[in-house]
């Protein structure tokens, strides 16, 4: 049986070629792919690549969740920039998820929506 590739795959930048597995289960990442070969190569169904390349996001059911247009996400019921998203990842494999968090995550105020 081959990898888990469920979940949303995030592309967080339209400039650069990388891509994030996204539980939708806890709001966190799962698995990353510096490159739409090593996505392919892990199992990740090519039209959920070219979704997240259209739109952001590989999700079916709407073009506009967690897109491009997407300034943030909820990352354990946290605020996390997009344009920090790949930071985010590269800090929990290299100094684990406790310091991500502390880095990059924020409360979400009352007035906010994601």
């Amino acid at each position: 049986m081959g990898a888990d590739t469920n979940g949303y795959l995030i592309r967080p930048s339209r400039d650069e070629e990388f891509y994030i597995l996204w539980s939708g289960i806890c709001d966190d990442v799962k698995a990353y792919y510096a490159s739409r070969d090593a996505a392919l190569a892990a199992g990740v169904e090519p039209d959920r690549l070219e979704r997240a390349d259209a739109n952001g996001s590989s999700c079916a059911w709407s073009d506009s969740y967690l897109s491009y247009d997407d300034d943030w996400l909820i990352c354990e019921q946290q605020r996390l920039e997009r344009t920090d998203l790949k930071a985010y990842v590269m800090t929990c494999v290299g100094e684990g998820m406790k310091a991500a968090h502390q880095k990059y995550l924020t409360p979400i105020r009352d007035d906010e929506e994601s």
